[in-house]
């Protein structure tokens, strides 16, 4: 190994800012991750440090590690110095002095270096000088303890109104953006990639569900929408929130993960198991944050699209993952303790901590129908999303009735199921649900140890879902039970005949009509039992589409 120690040289100290320099121009050394790792390692007391940063979040101990090495090197004092263990005494030392100046030395001296140093994307950003602040407090307080505070300026008067200006010219990643970095997509990898990062998730939370990705491997081979995904709770924002989190996964992004698993299957020639990388680089390394970096610099170059913003650019990983996702989040309306929830924000405002909605079927419900208001935007290739389901007789019914009856919805709703219910048609399509539910989870039994299977809930059927399914001549009979219910002493106005078979019927009862009786299994008796002249149905043929504002549909 390479000693990395730099040898003394003569020095001059500037009398006005303490700064320290020598006439030296000789290069300084790269900034390489094999050069800082080799730094690292050559110097104890830098990779004690690192390494008890890493036990709590690794990529911190990764950037605080390199942020120390071009402070140490690139600050010319420290040439004078055998190692860091050398400047530790000297900051040691002036803990101990009387006089305050001495012992915010350390302060002044980065200061300096702060608002003086150039590098290759230009000066120090009042971020990047305060992250090394806080690296250097960090390497301090690990072998020193608390030092003297000293009051930073970060960054001067015009360098932080140009910041200010540049974060707000400074839009958010549109659709239309992210659709024509999808169409610079040259891989499956690359595709899965972006259309999994655009549902909230940070950095560190996508490379650890690659990381894990084998756990959703049934869901993803069987195509789940949506697939529930876990944002772990070791994360660096977790351990701030202390609350865990999750996201769904809709279909273009579930596709694409079942077609970049198929590719692996047929390079390997044969299935994957835990230990296989599902995302990897071209030379079969995985995927790391670096990679991704570079992958989006890349997709906004071909695509046209790359805007340097100070020493970022404008469609990075996290912009694309985080910014867009919570931007449209609220456009769509989305709740805000859900988007925040999946975003891992501090929620205080929405109960943080203590509120654990999320671990409740109606909390999970919850989330899983505000994070659908979001599925047409984030399925970047097919929209699916956009269509609006269509009714089903069952739910035109209860809509009609309680409009027509000016009562609840849900009681009308409840009201008619609990009639459908005791019937033998309700009781055999809820078993066929209930047995193509069972299959669907025995499926996925596959890849989950025998023990668990106790712990998996009841299979459970709504009954709105059956009554959802249910055909017009098995919901029929029930509406009209329910309706004669609803009978009072008869008022003396006109009684009217009407076909019950081709949506007549439907048209009065909307129309502020009540029923009355039944004639035979064609015909009906409705009467008008308010003031004024009767209407009728205008709709020709009597029969009524779902585009028809006085009517209902009759074909299903």
């Amino acid at each position: 190994m390479s000693d990395l120690r730099l040898s003394a040289v003569t020095v001059k100290v500037n009398s006005r800012t303490g700064v320290v320099s020598t006439p030296s121009e000789r290069r300084c050394p790269p900034m390489r991750k094999a050069v800082v790792q080799e730094w690292v390692e050559a110097e104890p007391k830098v990779q004690e440090w690192t390494n008890a940063l890493a036990n709590r979040a690794k990529s911190t101990g990764k950037n605080y590690s390199r942020l120390l090495y071009l402070y140490w090197t690139r600050n010319q004092r420290f040439r004078a110095f055998k190692s860091t263990a050398q400047w530790l005494d000297e900051v040691r030392e002036q803990q101990d002095s009387r006089d305050i100046q001495a012992r915010r030395a350390w302060g002044k001296e980065l200061e300096a270096f702060n608002l003086s140093y150039k590098g290759k994307s230009g000066s120090f950003t009042s971020k990047s000088q305060n992250n090394l602040r806080a690296t250097v407090l960090s390497f301090f307080k690990f072998h020193i303890g608390e030092v003297e505070s000293y009051d930073f300026t970060l960054g001067t008067h015009d360098q932080l109104v140009e910041e200010a200006r540049q974060r707000e010219a400074e839009t958010p990643p549109t659709r239309e953006d992210l659709k024509a970095l999808y169409n610079q997509c040259r891989t499956n990898r690359d595709r899965a990639i972006l259309l999994s990062l655009i549902h909230g998730f940070g950095l560190s939370e996508w490379l650890d569900f690659v990381n894990n990705w084998y756990q959703y491997k049934s869901d993803i081979q069987e195509g789940t929408v949506p697939l529930k995904v876990t944002m772990p709770f070791r994360s660096k924002t977790l351990r701030k929130t202390k609350v865990d989190s999750y996201t769904y996964l809709w279909d273009d992004s579930v596709e694409a993960l079942k077609e970049l698993l198929e590719e692996r299957k047929r390079e390997l020639g044969r299935d994957l198991t835990k230990n296989d990388n599902l995302f990897e680089t071209e030379q079969r390394q995985p995927m790391n944050d670096n990679r991704i970096e570079i992958l989006f610099r890349h997709l906004a170059e071909r695509s046209g699209l790359l805007t340097q913003i100070g020493r970022m650019h404008r469609l990075r990983p996290h912009k694309v993952g985080r910014t867009f996702f919570s931007t449209e989040a609220v456009n769509a309306g989305v709740d805000p303790a859900v988007r925040e929830f999946v975003l891992m924000h501090k929620t205080d405002a929405f109960g943080g901590a203590y509120n654990k909605f999320h671990q409740t079927k109606k909390g999970d419900e919850l989330i899983r129908s505000q994070l659908a208001k979001l599925r047409p935007i984030l399925n970047l290739k097919s929209d699916k999303g956009t269509e609006q389901p269509k009714q089903s007789y069952f739910e035109q019914t209860v809509d009609t009735l309680a409009n027509s009856k000016g009562m609840d919805h849900e009681e009308v709703k409840n009201a008619i199921i609990a009639i459908l219910a005791r019937g033998g048609d309700f009781k055999k399509i809820e078993a066929e649900m209930r047995s193509d539910a069972i299959k669907a989870r025995d499926t996925r039994r596959l890849d989950v140890p025998p023990a668990s299977y106790s712990e998996w809930e009841p299979m459970e059927v709504r009954a709105e879902a059956v009554a959802a399914r249910m055909t017009p001549e098995q919901v029929r009979p029930a509406v009209i039970s329910w309706v004669k219910s609803l009978e009072t002493t008869p008022a003396n106005g006109p009684d009217q005949p009407v076909d019950v078979d081709n949506g007549e019927m439907d048209a009065y009862l909307k129309l502020g009509w009540r029923f009355v009786s039944i004639v035979n299994s064609h015909k009906a008796i409705v009467r008008w039992e308010r003031a004024g002249t009767p209407p009728h149905p205008t709709t020709p043929n009597l029969v009524l589409d779902e585009k028809t504002v006085s009517g209902v549909g009759a074909s299903q």
